[in-house]
């Protein structure tokens, strides 16, 4: 599944040739810029569900710490589903590039995309992911807003992704996508703002009523996101 924005080029480009540009000339003013990113999931036995990437500027942030999540972001950290999710974001100007997998990432493997962007869009570029943690109420992975302006071609940065709790659904531990439960529900039944997730419990740490075990804990960072760019 690929999203792409529609880029218009000012018409005073195309009037180059009429200042005396030679077609190549005209052919160096609309060159691209062109990213790989690769998401590895990092636990220990936590599913990452299909990954959300934007890349954007500022005036867009996925999500923000103490707010409440936007319902493309509840769909994501309560179903998976990434769509919604994408969809905000293409309704936002500020907003370059997005994209999002098609299948659950296991622990231990990764994937990896490839954006490509106009050159006139590659200053104060940021990039943000989001990605559900299977076997959890609304818990997602993610990173939010990071500084990619300064990479030249060829160079690579890498960053760990938090674990965050969407606050749309009480953390029971009970009826969670991976293990065949119910997944989005609109109703918001929790704290309705984002936090730090606090972890889980699971039934090997006493809670009789959770779907987990400890082999679904995580500690502190769910993802390892890289991305180079490429030219």
């Amino acid at each position: 599944m690929r999203y792409a924005k529609i880029i218009v080029l000012s018409s005073a480009i195309l009037s180059l040739n009429l200042l005396g540009c030679s077609e190549d000339d005209e052919e160096d003013e609309i060159t691209t810029s062109s990213y790989e990113i690769t998401v590895t999931n990092i636990t220990n036995n936590q599913p990452l569900t299909p990954i959300a990437i934007v890349m954007h500027h500022d005036g867009y942030a996925p999500w923000s710490l103490g707010s409440a999540s936007s319902a493309g972001l509840e769909v994501l950290a309560e179903s998976g589903s990434p769509e919604l999710f994408i969809s905000e974001a293409n309704a936002n100007n500020n907003v370059t590039a997005t994209d999002a997998g098609n299948s659950a990432i296991t622990a231990g493997n990764s994937v990896t995309f490839n954006l490509m962007i106009s050159n006139t869009e590659s200053d104060d570029l940021k990039l943000s992911i989001a990605s559900m943690l299977a076997n959890t109420n609304d818990a997602f992975s993610g990173v939010n807003s990071w500084d990619i302006s300064g990479l030249g071609t060829g160079d690579s940065l890498s960053t760990l992704a938090k674990v965050f709790d969407a606050g749309t659904e009480n953390n029971d531990e009970l009826n969670i996508p991976g293990s065949g439960g119910e997944g989005f529900n609109a109703a918001r039944d929790d704290i309705d703002k984002v936090t730090i997730h606090r972890g889980v419990v699971t039934a090997d740490d006493g809670l009789s009523t959770s779907q987990l075990d400890e082999t679904q804990r995580w500690q502190n960072y769910a993802a390892k996101v890289s991305i180079t760019k490429i030219n």
